[in-house]
C-alpha cells in the first residue's frame, strides 16, 4: 500500500471509530473539519470553518489533540495541547500524551499489523 492510501486508511479509521477516551480522560467533543461537524453527548453542531481533513478531539479537562495528514509528505501529524491545574500538571500530561504518540510511531516503523489503530492509541 502506498503512503497516501495508508494515510487515508488511518484518517478513515479515526473518523469512523472515534475514540471515547485518551489516557483515561473522556473526550468531550469531536470536531471533524472535513464533515464540518462538532459532536458532543448532547448532539451534533455545524462548524462554519472551511472544510479540511482535520480531526480535533477536546478532552473533558479542555486539553485537546488534532490529527491531520501532511499536505507535503506521506505522514500523519498529531498536535497536542494540554491544560492542567498548574504548569507542572500540564507538562506532565503533555509528556504522557507525547509518549502515547511516540509508541504509535514506533509500532508503525516496526511493521505493526494495524489491526486496530484506535484501540492501540486510545483504549
Amino acid at each position: 500500500m502506498d503512503g497516501a492510501a495508508e494515510i487515508k486508511k488511518i484518517m478513515d479509521k479515526f473518523r469512523g471509530n472515534a475514540p471515547k477516551q485518551f489516557n483515561n480522560t473522556d473526550i468531550a467533543k469531536t470536531e471533524d473539519f472535513l464533515e464540518q461537524t462538532a459532536t458532543t453527548a448532547d448532539g451534533v453542531e455545524k462548524l462554519t470553518t472551511p472544510p479540511s481533513n482535520v480531526l480535533k478531539y477536546i478532552l473533558a479537562d479542555d486539553s485537546w489533540f488534532a490529527v491531520r495528514p501532511s499536505g507535503t509528505e506521506p505522514k500523519i501529524k498529531f498536535y497536542i495541547a494540554t491544560v492542567g491545574e498548574s504548569e507542572a500538571d500540564a507538562k506532565e500530561k503533555n509528556c504522557k500524551y507525547r509518549s502515547r504518540n511516540q509508541c504509535f510511531c514506533r509500532l508503525k516503523t516496526r511493521g505493526w499489523d494495524k489491526k486496530s489503530l484506535a484501540s492501540q492509541l486510545f483504549f
